[in-house]
């Protein structure tokens, strides 16, 4: 049948049909090489049909050339995980417009006590990686969960709190370069993507959150109570923004009233 044809009984539009052609997700049977007119068989309408639905979700083309060949169970799991991702991304992005909309219609925010401190220079042994803001939960415990294991496999010792520094901006879009480190006395060996440097001495600013907090986007609001005291204070702030982890427990078993991280700026008076 003619694209024309095609585009009918499928309810996808010509211009449509041409880019699913170009991304190679659904390629006409024919393509007359006198003309050519791309021409489609009746055994593409379901597979069409599929990526029609998948569009209509919203699913981007990339992930659609993951999911449209698998089985049907599979690809049922598929959508219900990419809905998922969704819908907290959704509440995400609720919270933060609640957020917004209260700092620039009452000019008001959460009250954060900050506090400053020195920092000493200190070796440590970092991990780091292009990462995006939704999987942040992710790479933070498996990053210095390794780093630990690493520390201790190489008969060397903690000195200090696991950190996470961001050195880029990250969001749900774009991936952000971001280091998690920890402090460490004693020799270890770089090896695979581990790399040992010094952080130098500085001092920062910080408020610490509890773990109820430590989730996007209720974590802005700490680092941007921080921002906010050092330029209120005629200070600089002089390196990347960073997470503290402090409590060594893990993760799971620590309850969202308990203190849990620091939200802390490097900075100069």
């Amino acid at each position: 049948m003619t694209i024309g044809e095609f585009a009918s009984r499928t309810r996808l539009t010509q211009k449509a049909l041409r880019l699913y052609d170009a991304q190679g997700l659904l390629q006409p049977a024919v393509v007359d090489g006198r003309n050519g007119y791309r021409l489609y068989s009746p055994d593409q309408l379901p597979r069409a049909r599929r990526i029609s639905l998948l569009r209509e979700l919203g699913v981007p083309l990339a992930r659609i050339a993951q999911m449209v060949d698998l089985a049907g169970p599979t690809l049922s799991d598929e959508v219900r995980a990419y809905w998922a991702q969704e819908e907290s991304q959704h509440r995400a992005r609720a919270d933060l417009a609640r957020y917004v909309i209260n700092v620039w219609k009452e000019g008001t925010r959460p009250m954060y006590t900050i506090e400053t401190r020195d920092v000493d220079a200190a070796k440590v042994l970092s991990l780091s990686k292009k990462v995006k803001a939704p999987d942040l939960p992710t790479f933070i415990p498996e990053a210095t969960s390794r780093i630990f294991s690493q520390i201790e496999r190489q008969g060397a010792k903690p000195a200090g709190p696991a950190v996470v520094m961001y050195h880029e901006p990250t969001d749900a879009e774009s991936a952000g370069l971001v280091e998690a480190y920890v402090p460490f006395e004693g020799s270890i060996d770089p090896t695979d993507d581990f790399v040992v440097r010094v952080e130098p001495a500085h001092r920062e600013a910080f408020t610490r959150i509890v773990k109820g907090q430590v989730v996007f986007p209720t974590i802005l609001q700490a680092y941007d109570a921080v921002a906010e005291w050092v330029n209120n204070n005629d200070a600089t702030i002089t390196g990347a923004p960073r997470e503290v982890y402090f409590d060594p427990r893990p993760w799971p078993e620590m309850n969202d009233a308990d203190p849990a991280a620091d939200i802390a700026f490097p900075f100069t008076p």
